[in-house]
């Protein structure tokens, strides 16, 4: 008799639901990397902002935002917690890798970038 459209009886189900849960799993992985890569409008990936405490979060969103090369003197200037505090803190900062600190010899001062 053969009545109906053999492409369309030929085509195997099974394969087209393989591909389709391949194809959404791709999409749903791109999404995940770029929200985990995002910058928020502190300048900290969400990541960071998992991972971090609140004061090395403040510290980093602070170098971030000056977009170059920083006086530590002037971060410790704004920055609350006095002088100890914020130092430890952009040494952790800095052992993570987050940010680097270059002494300048011009203005006797570590700068600071991230």
């Amino acid at each position: 008799m053969g009545h109906g459209n053999r492409a369309l009886s030929s085509f195997n189900w099974i394969d087209g639901g393989i591909l389709i849960g391949l194809i959404l799993a791709a999409i749903l992985l791109l999404v995940w990397w770029y929200r985990r890569t995002e910058r928020q409008g502190n300048g900290l990936t969400i990541n960071e902002c998992r991972t971090l405490d609140r004061a090395e979060r403040e510290l980093l969103s602070m170098v971030r935002q000056y977009g170059a090369a920083v006086r530590q003197s002037q971060i410790v200037e704004e920055a609350a917690g006095g002088f100890d505090f914020v130092t430890e803190n952009l040494h952790e900062l800095e052992a993570k890798g987050l940010i680097t600190r270059i002494w300048d010899s011009q203005t006797n001062d570590l700068m600071i970038s991230a």
